[in-house]
């Protein structure tokens, strides 16, 4: 009951106080600001977190480049602690790299 009634006060009445108490001091009403433009390059992402999956099973992740090679992930997937112990001595059968998705190496078991 008080979360509704919270909520219609914030919905109702505070943007009336501020859109009459801004009226007074000589400032425009809120009801009538244009939205700011948003700026497109500040909302494209360059760098993602990418999984790095052992035979399948996800056992770390790696922050790379949108557009990096699959050696670059692999060089970064390899130096990750988590990843780094269940490559230990193991031979890589296959890499299955997807940029920007996932990076999946094979190993023998």
């Amino acid at each position: 009951m008080l979360e509704s009634v919270r909520a219609a006060f914030e919905r109702r009445v505070i943007p009336r106080l501020l859109a009459s108490s801004s009226s007074g001091e000589g400032l425009s009403s809120n009801a009538y600001v244009t939205w700011p433009e948003a700026d497109a390059q500040y909302l494209v992402e360059d760098t993602i977190e990418m999984g790095v999956q052992i035979n399948g099973k996800t056992r770390g992740s790696i922050k790379v480049a949108l557009d990096a090679t699959e050696d670059v992930a692999m060089q970064l997937a390899k130096s990750e602690p988590s990843v780094e112990k269940f490559l230990e001595g193991k031979e890589i059968k296959k890499v299955i790299y997807k940029a920007g998705k996932i990076l999946n190496i094979v190993v023998p078991k």
